[in-house]
């Protein structure tokens, strides 16, 4: 499974699930900030 997680969790959850063996990235801090849930 991939993990895209939204702004409102900071990029250090994305980090943490990644430690742990999942796919996951976190849209603060990435080229992704800012847009609309219903784009991503």
């Amino acid at each position: 499974m991939k993990w895209l997680l939204d702004e409102m969790f900071p990029p250090t959850a994305a980090a943490e699930l990644r430690r742990l063996g999942h796919d996951a990235r976190s849209v603060a801090g990435s080229m992704l900030a800012g847009t609309d849930d219903e784009h991503l």
